[in-house]
């Protein structure tokens, strides 16, 4: 029995040796931390495995989705904190096997658990998964953190805490965490989010729809949460209020409301959305409204554009090089987009054109003004933007093309990893 207790404490030690050892390093040493909060140690080379991690507390049973993701976990018997790790750039190695170590870390520094994962070349799997207990029995309340490693080296880590369960209003307070955000309508059927921005342009019978997305929502032991969305209008005062009383038999993580933009409603100018729990403030954002669009001109009608993606452009020729819609994320790629105006020697006065970049979460990230005089003979313009790593993420984009407040065109094209 003491051999195997030796036994095991040497392979416990070898492990841990393996994993703070220092190596040739392919990473950056100043990390990076995410909007998510995971802390990233970034590659040299851009498309090496890089890594995301969400914690959690428990999966829906009717999704099969993570539920209750934080950073704030109150310490509960039978109940553990979940980690699920998303790979990107996965299959970069090859047909190399990938070793991955999990090393959770207690609040006084030391390793509380390690989990290794081996993925071999004909292993699918983009995602890596583990968990700890957190009962009181074996977890003190702290700040802990989970290290996710490759080959010995770190590459990604994310910090949470532990606290002691209460019911009173403050825990939760302390616990849960909150994000508004705002989107010009939702898909009837699947609830998405569409048109996500901080912009709207008032218009009849138009809505701006708001959506709080709760992190530990189950942080709090309480009989329900009582949360209040409060809108204010440029004047600074109130207009709509509206209560949500969440019981624990609500799995509810997102709550939502809406208001009318219509003319007749709203003021063009900046609006505020407050959040209260238990009639505290934990959360709020801005957005503004836009005057009513003008109707567009006769002359406006009838320019329209047309719109090419290319990976390059020729130096001699200014010929289009890889021409596409889909496009690879790249240490030095760029994407050129070309855009040609029809019917634009109709008009006698300076036409003012906007190139509008839009990235997968419908938010504009660059915007280039163009202005055209009569007497200018080109009827094509062109615009570009970086698709590094350190610019850009994967999913479909947009160019959008306004003529003053009207857009007359737009195209997608997709990023891939």
């Amino acid at each position: 029995m003491e051999k195997l207790k030796i036994l095991t404490i040497a392979l416990f030690l070898n492990l841990m040796l393996m994993i703070l050892s220092p190596g040739c390093s392919s990473r950056y040493d100043e990390p990076v931390t995410e909007a998510d909060s995971t802390i990233v140690f970034i590659p040299k080379n851009g498309n090496d495995i890089s890594a995301k991690i969400l914690l959690y507390r428990k999966i829906s049973r009717k999704t099969g989705q993570p539920i209750d993701a934080g950073t704030v976990f109150p310490i509960r018997k039978k109940e553990t904190v979940r980690a699920l790790v998303e790979l990107a750039n996965r299959f970069e190695k090859g047909n190399r096997n990938l070793i991955f170590h999990f090393n959770w870390i207690g609040p006084d520094g030391s390793s509380v658990y390690t989990k290794p994962v081996n993925l071999s070349p004909g292993d699918s799997a983009s995602t890596l998964s583990s968990s700890i207990s957190i009962s009181p029995e074996t977890r003190p309340a702290g700040e802990y953190r989970l290290q996710l490693y490759l080959f010995r080296e770190l590459i990604a880590e994310k910090k949470f805490q532990l606290i002691a369960e209460s019911k009173d209003t403050m825990s939760a307070m302390e616990a849960i965490t909150a994000k508004i955000g705002f989107c010009g309508k939702t898909d009837k059927k699947t609830g998405k989010r569409l048109n996500v921005d901080s912009v709207f342009k008032i218009r009849e019978n138009g809505r701006v729809h708001a959506f709080v997305d709760i992190g530990n929502r189950f942080a709090y032991s309480g009989k329900e949460l009582k949360f209040d969305l409060e809108w204010f209008g440029p004047d600074g005062k109130s207009f709509y209020h509206k209560q949500f009383d969440l019981s624990l038999n609500d799995s509810s993580t997102v709550l939502k409301n809406s208001i009318s933009i219509d003319p007749d409603a709203r003021q063009p100018g900046e609006y505020l959305l407050k959040l209260f729990l238990f009639h505290e403030l934990i959360a709020e954002n801005k957005f503004n409204l836009l005057p009513e669009a003008r109707v567009i001109s006769p002359i406006k009608k009838k320019i329209t554009s047309k719109i090419t993606f290319c990976s390059g452009v020729d130096k001699k020729t200014g010929e289009q090089i890889g021409v596409d819609t889909v496009f690879k994320i790249g240490d030095k790629g760029r994407i050129h987009a070309f855009v040609e105006f029809e019917n634009r020697e109709e008009t006698k006065s300076e036409l003012k054109f906007i190139l509008d970049w839009v990235d997968p979460n419908g938010k504009s990230f660059y915007r280039k003004p163009i202005g055209l005089l009569p007497t200018d003979s080109i009827s094509t313009v062109t615009s570009s933007i970086s698709v590094s790593p350190e610019t850009r993420h994967a999913g479909g984009y947009f160019l959008r093309v306004f003529l003053l407040d009207d857009l007359i065109g737009e195209r997608k094209f997709e990023l891939l990893p």
